[in-house]
C-alpha cells in the first residue's frame, strides 16, 4: 500500500511539473476508484483495506500535485497566468 502511494505522489509531481490544469487529476482519480474497486470485487482486498488504498492514494496523488505547483510558483518570481480578459496580472 505504501508503494502504490509513493508512485501516485510521483506521479502528481510529473503531473503538476508539466503544467497541466488540477482538472487532469479527474480521469486519474476514476481509474483509482475502478482499480481498487476491481480488487475488491475480486476478493483481493477486504473492503476497509480498498476504502484505506483508494484514500491514500488519492491523497498522494493530490500531495503531489499540490507539492509541485507550490515549488514551480516559489521559483517563478512572477506569476504568468492571464486573466479572463487576457490581460497579465500584477505581481502579488
Amino acid at each position: 500500500m505504501v508503494s502504490v502511494t509513493l508512485l501516485a505522489t510521483v506521479i502528481g509531481l510529473l503531473v503538476g511539473n508539466a503544467r497541466y490544469n488540477v482538472f487532469t487529476l479527474l480521469p486519474a482519480h476514476l481509474l483509482i476508484f475502478a482499480i481498487d474497486a476491481a480488487l475488491w470485487l475480486m476478493g483481493e482486498l477486504g473492503p476497509w483495506t480498498a476504502v484505506m488504498m483508494t484514500v491514500l492514494t488519492v491523497t498522494g496523488l493530490q500531495a503531489g500535485y499540490l507539492a509541485s505547483v507550490l515549488l514551480r510558483l516559489s521559483r517563478d518570481d512572477t506569476v504568468r497566468a492571464k486573466t479572463t480578459f487576457g490581460l497579465p496580472r500584477s505581481n502579488f
